[in-house]
This record gives structure tokens, sequence and C-alpha cells, in this order.
């Protein structure tokens, strides 16, 4: 189906290890997929894995990624479901991963551009990064509930993704920590309000963090497995994201892709 070997033409050739010897796993999400999806198209390959994207981008995924039926049930992104129930009745649904890249940049959106005063606030688990000299300082908890506001559908469609997959073989992907530089950012405020300012690159860092320590507990509550953006040789000294690594202000490119990939391989292996 998704997986299945292309049949030979003409003389039949025996294959040493056929697709289905292998663990496989499918990608949906929004528009950190795109990243994914031209590295696949690039030749991305694993001896033991095969990935495929599934959906891609508000195009492919338009919608809520949850909605309330008539019930009073949630009930997840009708693509999204339509991905499960085919995938649950093929032959390779034994070893097949569901990956999820659904919405994430929500610190971003709450943290990139300010208008007015640059604000701040104390992270407690990284006091190595430091406070902005003249910043108004925030209270952690406001923050919390800040991003929370935003990340509310995330958190019903997680037990509801659960709930359709029987709760097995479910990755969920966070979004790479910000870069440290403004270049790209910059590029960005051209097409903002002209009120806005950029954020300080610490306090960006720091709502990533914050983020991850959100879902990563919302995933463990519900039995899923979570993996971080933050990885091993795309980051600087300080936990950034290299600039060689980002596509644009929020998303990171095909080079990034491919480390990630070769991490959700790790997991599924």
């Amino acid at each position: 189906m998704f997986f299945d070997e292309p049949k030979p033409k003409g003389k039949v050739v025996i294959l040493p290890v056929t697709n289905a010897d292998k663990k496989k796993a499918v990608i949906f999400g929004h528009s950190h997929v795109w990243s994914i999806r031209r590295a696949l198209a690039a030749g991305w390959a694993h001896s033991d894995v095969i990935i495929k994207d599934l959906a891609c981008g508000t195009k492919e995924l338009p919608g809520s990624i949850v909605y309330r039926s008539e019930d009073g049930r949630t009930r997840i992104n009708s693509v999204i479901l339509s991905i499960i129930h085919r995938i649950s009745s093929s032959k390779c649904a034994s070893n097949t991963s569901f990956v999820s890249m659904v919405e994430g940049n929500y610190y971003n959106r709450l943290g990139m551009f300010v208008e007015g005063a640059i604000f701040d606030f104390v992270l407690k688990e990284h006091v190595e990064i430091p406070l902005t000299p003249g910043a108004t300082v925030l209270p952690t908890s406001a923050v919390i509930d800040a991003l929370e506001a935003q990340m509310k559908q995330l958190r019903d469609f997680l037990p509801a993704l659960v709930r359709e997959t029987g709760g097995k073989r479910i990755i969920v992907v966070g979004p790479p920590p910000p870069s440290a530089s403004n270049t790209l950012i910059t590029k960005r405020l051209k097409t903002e309000s002209e009120s806005l300012s950029i954020s300080p690159a610490s306090v960006r860092l720091k709502l990533w963090v914050l983020q991850n320590q959100l879902v990563g507990n919302y995933c463990k509550k519900n039995g899923i497995q979570y993996l971080s953006g933050d990885l091993t040789g795309t980051l600087d000294s300080a936990g950034y994201t290299r600039l060689e690594f980002m596509k644009d202000s929020v998303h990171p490119n095909h080079t990034y892709a491919n480390h990630l990939l070769n991490a959700i391989a790790e997991y599924i292996v």
C-alpha cells in the first residue's frame, strides 16, 4: 500500500532486504513538514527505516486539528483520521509509527515580536540564560498561562490521537530552538507592523524551552513519545539553532530535516 515494493517488470529481481522487513513511519503536520518533504525528495534514506510524509501544510491539512462532534466528543482532523485508518488497515500496520508535526510555532507567536516594552521572565531550570537589562520581568506563571492558552487544541488533540491509534507508535516532534541571529527575523519584520520590535534571542530561547517542557509533559501524560528539536549537530554552544540550518525566521531547512529524519529513525528501530 504505502510502503509496498514496486512490482518488477520482466525478469524477477530478488532483493536481499525488502520494504516489508523495515520499520516505517508516516509524518503529518503543518509548515514544519516542508523541510522533511524536501529532504525525502532529495534522497534521504536509512537502511532499516522507511519514512513518508502524507500531509504537509495547511493546504493538505486544512482546518482545526480537533473539533467537537454532535455527541460532544473531541474528534481529530479528518485528514489525519483518514491517514490513521488507512495505515491501521494495511499490512504494515504493526510496524508503522505515526509522527505528528502539527502546529508548533507557539513560542514564536508569543515572543518573536513585541509591541512596546520588551518583556522577560525567569526560567528557574536555566538560570544561566540571563535577564534582559531594562526588560519588564513577568511572572513565569503568566508566561506559562499565555503559552498554554495557545496550545488548547494540542492538549485536546493528543488524547484523541491516542484513542484513534490505540495509543501505540506515536511520536510528537517539537520545533527547533530559535537562531541567535536576527538576520532572518529582520526580513520578516518588514512585512509586519512598524510598531513591532524583535524580542531578544535569550527570551525566545527561554520561551522555546518552556514550550518543550509543556508539550513534553502533555505527551508523557498521554503515553506519547516526544522528540525535542534541539538535535545534535545543529546547535551552537549556547543552544541556539545555527543559522545554516534555518530556512526562514521560524522554519528549519532540509539540511536540518536530514538530522531530524535520522533522529526519528533512531526512535523507531
